[in-house]
């Protein structure tokens, strides 16, 4: 049986990092994942995936990804149940994450975030390149010069 799940989508909020009782990291988010198809009003519809990551993945998501920044996980899916501190039966449907990438930068930079330089700002232009005159050194060959050799 194949349980995979692969998903690119933006952070709703900062990642919750927290550990368990034996010291086990444990990351917990909610993905925005835009549907691949536009309404009639040509809007995108966006489903909330929440996702759960544990020790070095939910280390690594906690240290770099932040509230709104694009991601790609790949996981598993796992429903399961639990009481919460009512008494009251939950259900939970969510990825249990196993590998992340990044995905490029926030939808838009604030104003309290300074701007990056970019590779083409910090980079100096190269110099022109001399003009090259062309070559008229090559000769004629006509089919005369091919007799004696072999055929190919």
């Amino acid at each position: 049986m194949l349980n995979l799940v692969a998903l690119t989508g933006r952070f709703g909020a900062d990642p919750e990092i927290r550990s368990t009782q034996s010291g086990t990291s444990v990351c917990s988010f909610r993905l925005a994942v835009d549907r691949s198809y536009v309404t009639k009003d040509q809007q995108r519809e966006t489903d909330w995936i929440s996702c759960v990551a544990w020790r070095g993945t939910a280390d690594f998501i906690g240290k770099y990804f932040r509230k709104g920044d694009m991601i790609a996980v790949q996981g598993r899916l796992q429903a399961r149940e639990y009481d919460d501190k009512d008494g009251n039966r939950r259900y939970v449907t969510e990825v249990v994450v196993s590998e992340v990438n990044f995905c490029g930068g926030k939808r838009a930079e604030t104003a309290q975030e300074p701007q990056k330089k970019t590779l083409a700002s910090a980079v100096p232009p190269l110099p022109p390149v001399p003009a090259v005159e062309p070559w008229d050194g090559f000769e004629e060959l006509t089919f005369d010069d091919f007799d004696g050799l072999p055929p190919v």
